[in-house]
């Protein structure tokens, strides 16, 4: 049998310890109690059904490939955005993460203030930057954005980029993270200069979650 791409199952009820788990990439489920006390096929409590056939009448382990379509009923999939809800997401007022390759080491991952429209991710910089000279040599960058409370949330977009040398409003993407007043103080005191670079990555690719949408 081949060995599903991912899988991650933790079940548990009222009246029995954990039955199984296993978190990661190629890893198998394993037994965490020798047997279920006093479990059947016909245990709803400690048995869901989508993974009942997985187990023999004294509630033993069968199958050590147990994939995450099969655990609880839920799948990854059933996390993820709607284009609309993603987009949406993105346009939000979030930090994002911004990777790009780095020869010889790992990717730089660095904060940074972004906005989205029209299907264009958009970042202001300074062109002498060491993130927009890899910008440049690499064409292409990965841009994540999250929630910081929970139930969480994220989207992480990857595609190619263009750095060229055009002016951007300061105000408008200090007052998005700041505030009117507060951005327009940091407008005036970091004004864009000749060496000033708008960055532009349009997604090719995208990677989301709504942890809230696992949570019923």
């Amino acid at each position: 049998m081949a060995m599903p791409s991912l899988f991650a199952i933790s079940l548990s009820c009222s009246c029995c310890s954990v039955v199984t788990e296993g978190t990661a990439p190629f890893e198998t489920a394993r037994r965490t109690s020798p047997k279920l006390p006093g479990a059947n096929l016909e245990h709803p409590r400690c048995l869901p059904a989508s993974v009942r056939e997985y187990f023999d009448v004294e509630g033993r382990l069968r199958s050590f490939t147990i994939p995450l379509s099969k655990t609880i009923g839920v799948t990854v999939a059933q996390g993820s955005m709607t284009i609309e809800e993603r987009e949406a997401f993105l346009a939000d007022v979030h930090v994002g993460i911004l990777a790009v390759a780095r020869p010889g080491r790992g990717p730089l991952a660095l904060p940074i203030w972004y906005q989205f429209r029209n299907g264009v991710i958009e970042i202001g910089m300074s062109g002498d930057s060491l993130k927009a000279k890899l910008l440049g040599d690499a064409g292409r960058a990965t841009l994540t954005a999250q929630t910081e409370t929970p139930p969480y949330k994220y989207v992480s977009v990857e595609g190619p980029v263009t750095v060229v040398h055009e002016q951007r409003d300061d105000f408008e993407m200090a007052s998005r993270y700041l505030g009117p007043e507060l951005g327009r103080w940091y407008a005036e005191t970091n004004p864009s200069t000749s060496a000033s670079v708008l960055v532009r990555l349009v997604p090719e690719s995208w990677i989301t979650m709504d942890f809230a949408k696992l949570m019923g």
